[in-house]
């Protein structure tokens, strides 16, 4: 991950939490640019296991700014490592086991990768999309001229019958740069001849390249939502881990309420920097034991 402007990083060697601080509330830069897509891949993958377990009825809603809801997760994990050894003392093991959490900041980058994709697998449906409206009408431009030169041609007009037998998309785009190609070749003898120019040609390599580009990279609806659903899958894990972090927490810092602003909700927004103690207050020594805080 790159050093941002008005940013702190941790190296992976020397933590975990390779994060950006100023992260929270950030909507203007994009994932690609503020975080390491290879680091956050690699994350994914270790965690692919545990988000596909998560079933559709036990999906739940998270809000839509990634970058928010990560940046509150780091903090929460953040102070979680921290307090490890508290949690470790002043709560059952059976009751809630910090080593099932560790894993809290790659459950992050994860749900962020999934995030990526999805929006990768959208940009690239939206401009098959437009390609697609326009390479229909030059296809049928092409293909018009093409049979009225050499519909009847002993050699060319197999080739133009080939072409219009053509159904899929990919045979669309392939036979879009192949009629270019022709008309390229035959320019000469046929330019007076038809009402395909120049410019109709140029435009029909570049959208004959790009549509088989866009569909050899599989940008489909299939897609789309494969990865729809593993980021609301990814993000359902990740709500999970900081929900019962945070229960747990509340339960330990029962006495010390403001210890609780280190460890904020996905949904908070951005806070103001307030100094945060050296060393967090010992629990109380009554403390009340959760019921129901295992992961």
């Amino acid at each position: 991950m790159q050093p941002q402007e008005n940013a702190t990083e941790t190296t992976r060697q020397g933590s975990p939490l390779s994060v950006v601080d100023n992260a929270n509330g950030d909507t203007g830069t994009r994932i690609e640019e503020r975080f390491d897509l290879v680091d956050i891949s690699e994350s994914f993958e270790k965690q692919k296991a545990v988000i596909e377990a998560v079933t559709d009825e036990e999906v739940q809603a998270l809000p839509l700014n990634a970058v928010t809801v990560v940046g509150n997760a780091f903090r929460v994990a953040r102070s979680f490592l921290k307090d490890k050894e508290l949690f470790s003392k002043y709560l059952q093991k059976d009751i809630f086991d910090p080593a099932k959490y560790e894993d809290l900041p790659d459950a992050a980058k994860a749900f962020l990768y999934a995030c990526f994709k999805l929006k990768q697998a959208q940009s690239g449906n939206a401009e098959l999309r437009a390609l697609l409206e326009e390479a229909r009408p030059l296809q049928t431009k092409l293909l018009k001229a093409a049979v009225y030169l050499w519909g009847n041609d002993p050699v060319l007009g197999g080739v133009i019958a080939g072409i219009r037998s053509g159904r899929s998309r990919k045979d669309m785009a392939h036979d879009i740069g192949n009629m270019a190609a022709l008309f390229e070749e035959q320019w000469e003898r046929v330019k007076n001849r038809c009402e395909i120019s120049e410019d109709d040609i140029e435009k029909a390599h570049r959208v004959s390249l790009r549509l088989i580009e866009l569909l050899r990279s599989d940008c489909s609806e299939t897609e789309t939502a494969k990865w729809r659903s593993l980021r609301e899958k990814a993000g359902t894990y990740l709500k999970r881990s900081v929900e019962e972090i945070r229960r747990a927490a509340g339960f330990m810092f029962k006495n010390h309420p403001t210890e609780m602003e280190r460890y904020p909700s996905l949904y908070a927004g951005r806070r103001t920097n307030r100094p945060s103690r050296s060393h967090p207050a010992e629990p109380s020594a009554t403390l009340p034991q959760p019921t129901n805080a295992s992961a």
